[in-house]
């Protein structure tokens, strides 16, 4: 439990330095350094394998599945209370790499491969889910982001729990932020 938590700390520490040097750099390439620094650390978790076939199933799934993910997303911050935000604006190809192939891949291992294993066998699969989504939800800044973070790391970590190997969870995620990032660029009715 001691590595995980070093682990955790490190990966923190990386994606702080990152957001420190990002507007120094630009172009997202701050952003892409702390996350191939945090695939290296992580790159040890084990992953089962899948068939391609199951690969791009579970992309187009997390791609096709966004507005639905949004709505509800939308609905739980509105009965929070959250104001309503815009999302338009452009994307660097840095920040696409970072979203779309290092964040899922290193974001999966890290808080479905390392902290939640860990956490299950000790507090049980309930509370190791909330925890461990509570976790992949604090460094994402910001009110909505957290909530939404925190929501899509629920859902994971439950396909986790129930056995979905790691590779397909990463898949899931990169399609959600692939259709983020469209939504992002080109505004809210992709």
């Amino acid at each position: 439990m001691l590595r995980v938590l070093q682990l955790l700390l490190a990966v923190w520490t990386l994606l702080a330095l990152g957001a420190c040097v990002a507007p120094h750099v630009g172009g997202g390439i701050g952003g892409l350094a702390s996350g191939a620094a945090c695939a290296w650390l992580v790159r040890g978790a084990t992953s089962e394998r899948a068939s391609a076939a199951v690969l791009v199933a579970a992309w187009t799934a997390g791609f096709a599945g966004y507005p639905l993910c949004v709505a509800l997303i939308a609905e739980l911050g509105r009965g929070l209370g959250l104001a309503p935000v815009a999302v338009t604006g452009s994307v660097a190809p840095a920040t696409a790499v970072t979203a779309l192939v290092l964040a899922p891949f290193w974001e999966e291992r890290l808080y479905r491969g390392h902290v939640l294993a860990a956490l299950r066998p000790r507090i049980g699969a309930v509370p190791a889910l909330l925890l461990s989504s509570a976790l992949f939800a604090l460094p994402h800044l910001g009110s909505w982001a957290a909530l939404g973070s925190g929501c899509v790391g629920l859902a994971l970590g439950a396909l986790r729990c129930a056995g979905a190997p790691l590779a397909v969870c990463s898949a899931i995620h990169s399609g959600l932020n692939a259709r983020a990032l469209l939504v992002l660029a080109a505004g809210p009715g992709v």
